[in-house]
């Protein structure tokens, strides 16, 4: 038929056959739509059809099914009223890119376009649960790889945490940690409850450094859990586990990313692994088990620099900690950026602008502080746009002052050595609310705190930050002055972000930058409303229990042990949502069968 078009309709033709087949890798609204796809496919490969018929097949077929429709399916396969509060709510869209030159025309993201496959992953946490009962195979071999990066503390806290969580929800099964770990640090603190194995690296973590011992504890296990940081060589790895000669079958590999990793080339919803995080198709954040006692003094810091600072003495008694809060308010400040951390100090400065107490700061990363203060004095400026506040900066032994000697207020920054994560777990008990945040881990700490926070996260955190503003509007909403400093930090957020020159960008690349001053000053103000704290208690009793993840690794790790020991357990359990997928049954309805089902029914 296309030999007797012209050379404009073979060029259409060809554009719209194309097309028809993309859709047929992407998008799909389950198998009635699967099915008007295969049947428009051999439309266009059947010679006897006229072209304007094909036209006709074409727009019936398609129409609705663009990029806002998929969202409208998904928003109304979630609805609140339809999951019953059981499945995580959608607070943002899905991601897109719009065209730079022309706003109004946008797409959504490679790998967020198929329909049951997004489905399938928003459903998975209420799915998962089903293996929270234990198997008739109570004991098993499980290994955590861990890749910490070079500046990724975080990453060796999580896994830590993983490995705590695990003990206690399977005490029987064999805990093992390989940990891919920078040789310029000391060697880290190691978990009583598993067998750690380091493997130090220079510059690079790669393949070839990790040693045959490290290689034979993963071959030989039945899980290996890879989190939270992807590592580069992780298929290599793979391969060279399964390469090993051993009796049993190879392991089952599971690979759960960072927050907000949804939206990256390992963790996205076609990649086979899964991310922690605040989207809807992620699975929460993990929880720390607060302690129940009650908040602990000064005294039971151990880094003895930060006592010397604040009380001149490593041993203050009960007067002299009394005396100290009666004049002083105390802050943990752990930030990451030169202006983050620039609107942060001018924030707390103007949050505490109507009394006279002293603001003391902890800071553990100085370098965001050394770079704004280098900015201000090349630029001429004074290191704080608001006069009336003597700073002093305490750093490596030396005292560092930049006040006039008229400022009628101080402001001290104490930047300690080698501060322990348990020192720091207590100085953020300690700390007053407005606790300065740059990562997951930190994030998790104020969360399961109940703490006022400033995230200043770096560039890779920018889903992450998108996700928990888009949930803190729908959330709480009504608490005013909490929104403005979500709003507040994103608007901070902005300077971190690099400069977008494709075609097709992200939506903050239409988001003009507000002046830094101006930012710090709307936040200082917003936390002079005494709502604001109450508004941030709500969202981390939100977070805390629709969002936690640690009940979600137990029941993954679970699902994995069962999956491995009968494979067809994972063939029922993929008929089981099949349905639902597909657009055939609805979410009600899917949540009743997965009540009745077991998935350890008998083989």
């Amino acid at each position: 038929m296309s030999q007797h078009l012209s050379p404009f309709h073979s060029e259409l033709f060809a554009f719209l056959k194309r097309d028809v087949e993309m859709r047929g890798k992407g998008e799909m609204a389950g198998s009635a739509f699967d099915s008007e796809l295969k049947k428009l496919q051999g439309a266009f490969n059947d010679p006897r059809i006229p072209f304007g018929d094909i036209i006709e097949q074409y727009h019936s077929a398609l129409s609705g099914r663009g990029s806002i429709h998929l969202e409208k399916q998904l928003l109304h396969t979630f609805s609140p009223k339809a999951g019953g509060g059981a499945i995580p709510r959608m607070y943002r869209g899905l991601p897109r890119y719009f065209r730079r030159d022309y706003p109004a025309d946008f797409r959504i993201k490679e790998h967020f376009t198929h329909l049951p496959t997004l489905k399938r992953l928003a459903i998975e946490k209420i799915l998962f649960r089903r293996y929270e009962r234990p198997s008739l195979f109570t004991s098993a071999k499980l290994t955590l790889l861990t890749w910490v990066i070079g500046d990724g503390w975080g990453d060796y806290i999580a896994a830590f945490e993983m490995i705590e969580l695990l003990k206690k929800r399977f005490p029987d099964w064999e805990l093992s940690w390989v940990v891919l770990f920078p040789q310029r640090f000391s060697a880290p603190p190691t978990p009583k409850s598993c067998k750690t194995h380091l493997v130090f690296y220079d510059k690079e973590a790669k393949l070839a450094l990790i040693d045959r011992e490290s290689l034979e504890i993963l071959r030989t296990s039945d899980i290996i859990l890879h989190s939270p940081t992807f590592f580069p060589d992780f298929s290599a790895l793979q391969e060279a586990v399964s390469n090993i000669a051993f009796s049993r079958p190879t392991p089952q590999w599971l690979s759960i990313g960072e927050y907000g990793f949804v939206e990256s080339k390992w963790y996205h919803p076609c990649s086979g692994n899964c991310s922690m995080g605040l989207h809807f198709l992620e699975k929460g954040i993990l929880i720390r088990e607060t302690p129940t006692e009650q908040i602990p003094s000064f005294a039971s810091i151990k880094n003895e620099q930060m006592l010397q600072w604040l009380f001149g003495t490593t041993e203050p008694d009960h007067t002299a900690m009394a005396r100290y809060r009666e004049e002083n308010r105390f802050y943990l400040a752990y930030l990451s950026s030169p202006i983050g951390g620039a609107i942060y100090l001018h924030a707390l400065i103007k949050a505490h602008e109507n009394e006279q107490k002293g603001l003391d700061l902890c800071v553990p990363d100085v370098g965001w502080l050394l770079h704004y203060i280098d900015a201000q004095m090349r630029a001429g400026r004074p290191v704080l746009e608001i006069e009336g506040v003597a700073l002093a900066l305490y750093y490596q032994g030396k005292y560092v002052s930049f006040a006039k000697g008229t400022e009628t207020k101080a402001m001290r920054i104490f930047c300690p050595e080698g501060l322990l994560a348990e020192d720091f777990r207590r100085l953020i008990q300690l700390s007053e609310e407005f606790v300065g945040i740059r990562g997951n881990q930190s994030f998790s700490e104020v969360v399961s705190h109940n703490k006022v926070f400033f995230y200043d996260g770096r560039e890779h955190a920018r889903y992450f930050l998108k996700d928990l503003v888009a949930l803190a509007e729908n959330r709480i909403g009504a608490y005013k002055g909490a929104i403005k400093v979500f709003r507040a930090m994103a608007d901070a957020f902005l300077y971190t972000l690099p400069l977008q020159e494709g075609a097709w960008v992200d939506e903050t690349y239409f988001q003009g930058k507000k002046e830094w001053i101006s930012i710090a000053m709307s936040l200082g103000l917003a936390l002079q409303d005494p709502e604001t704290a109450s508004g941030f208690k709500k969202l981390s009793r939100i977070l805390t229990e629709e969002h936690s993840f640690n009940d979600f690794l137990g029941d993954a790790l679970q699902r994995q042990l069962q999956h491995r020991l009968h494979p067809t357990s994972a063939e029922r359990e993929a008929a089981l949502v099949r349905p639902f997928t597909e657009g055939e049954i609805k979410l009600s309805q899917l949540l009743i069968h997965i009540q009745q089902w077991n998935p350890y029914g008998i083989f």
